[in-house]
């Protein structure tokens, strides 16, 4: 079924953040969808002249379908990594008390490590290969179940009769442990970023055509001369304007590798950021909390 993991790291500046979950209430989810056939094997793309995608009609967290994880009624750190090879997710909680609605979440941490500052949202966009925090808590739900489900219909994702649903959650009565249980400060980390700059550097519009992905009109077939589309000078800070215009191919992620990135603004799918060389992040075809542009 491939192998996919967390390599985790911590430094002491993030061990001394308050209400910022540790140890056993640190857990890590790896999300897919994959296809089985009949007989219980995995739905081969190769074998069934599949080279489009693979949506896949069954959900896994951490390998296994649907599962379920106790839980006691406290604050957790989830850290989601989508491992899918095509399915993007838009997560959210659904107490079973409360059939229909969502739970709020605090968004701690991204592909780029931890945000400036936490952010309140009812839903998580994550694409393929991305990897975000959150800071769930279960407080409120004891001896009950909270659900974590996605929207059924995800940009160009096709849904099947249970892919909105993701994993369950059972909530406990019984904290064994209150420490890193408080609330979360309003700031996590210092980011220095460097002062505005004027103009733009580059401009690219991502294109998919023919089942082939391009750039500006360029595939990866056309070779690393070609493919080379852009060279920053080290430490250098460039205005880039990305183009989404796939027709319809939203969800996919762009992965712009050591670089540290700052959302100016967005129209028509028209992403505006200046890049420093910093670490790897990741952007969809629209940005996920504009609210928070300088916690990407």
């Amino acid at each position: 079924m491939g192998q996919a993991g967390f390599y985790i790291m911590h430094d002491d500046e993030e061990l001394a953040i308050e209400g910022l979950p540790q140890g056993k209430y640190d857990i890590p989810i790896v999300l897919a969808a994959k296809r089985f056939n009949p007989d219980g094997s995995l739905w081969s793309p190769e074998v069934n002249n599949e080279d489009k995608n693979l949506f896949g009609d069954t959900i896994l967290a951490n390998g296994q379908p649907w599962p379920f994880f106790k839980v006691e009624p406290r604050k957790y750190r989830l850290r989601f990594l989508n491992a899918a090879i095509s399915r993007s997710f838009e997560l959210y909680f659904e107490p079973s008390a409360k059939t229909g609605t969502r739970a709020n979440m605090k968004v701690v941490g991204s592909d780029a490590g931890l945000l400036l500052n936490p952010v309140d949202t009812d839903q998580l966009d994550i694409s393929m290969a991305e990897r975000w925090e959150v800071v769930f808590d279960f407080s409120a739900y004891k001896n009950q179940n909270v659900t974590l489900r996605s929207n059924a219909k995800v940009a160009d994702v096709d849904p099947f009769l249970h892919t909105d649903k993701v994993m369950r959650f059972v909530v406990g009565d019984t904290v064994s442990d209150a420490s890193k249980n408080g609330e979360l400060p309003s700031k996590l980390r210092d980011v220095p970023f460097p002062p505005n700059k004027e103009g733009l550097d580059q401009s690219f519009e991502f294109q998919r055509t023919n089942g082939q992905w391009k750039i500006d009109g360029v595939s990866w077939a056309d070779g690393p001369e070609a493919r080379v589309m852009a060279k920053p000078k080290r430490g250098s800070v460039e205005r880039w304007k990305l183009k989404n215009g796939s027709g319809g191919w939203v969800s996919t992620p762009f992965s712009s590798s050591w670089l540290l990135e700052e959302f100016w603004g967005v129209s028509d799918f028209v992403l505006f950021f200046r890049c420093m060389p910093h670490w790897d992040s990741q952007s969809w075809g629209y940005p996920i909390f504009p609210n928070s542009i300088k916690s990407c």
